[in-house]
């Protein structure tokens, strides 16, 4: 049976979806600090996206200061607006955002813990060099 959605309801929906896009690019730009993001989109139906809940506890535990990690879900306001955002088209999706709320990295597909740090970690370097060439 086709979805039939009148003007209101569509009208809402749009709103709903400027709301979350806006309440998401400020959160990225004021990040905290010029912390980085460390996003997994994910699908509540994906079972093996549940694979990837543990290296963002781990994320979190490691790079509490610098990196904020967090699991979206694909059918949330603010998972909507990155699936949108990002074209993301296969669960889980990582998506790795600097301070300044740029995609510096994504990989669509399981990553395990230590390739999760080594992204991290290759970022930050690079970050740091160019400070230091500042």
């Amino acid at each position: 049976r086709p979805m039939v959605t009148n003007r209101r309801q569509t009208v809402r929906n749009y709103m709903i979806f400027i709301l979350a896009f806006l309440l998401f690019s400020s959160s990225c730009a004021t990040t905290g600090q010029g912390k980085l993001k460390y996003i997994v989109l994910t699908s509540r139906d994906c079972s093996v996206c549940n694979r990837m809940l543990p290296v963002v506890d781990s994320v979190n535990g490691k790079f509490k200061s610098i990196v904020e990690a967090d699991t979206l879900y694909e059918n949330g306001n603010t998972g909507e607006v990155m699936v949108e955002k990002y074209k993301v088209k296969k669960y889980p999706a990582n998506l790795f955002i600097g301070p300044d709320g740029e995609l510096f990295y994504r990989y669509e597909g399981l990553l395990d813990e230590r390739s999760v740090f080594e992204i991290i970690n290759m970022e930050l370097a690079r970050k740091k060099i160019s400070e230091e060439k500042k």
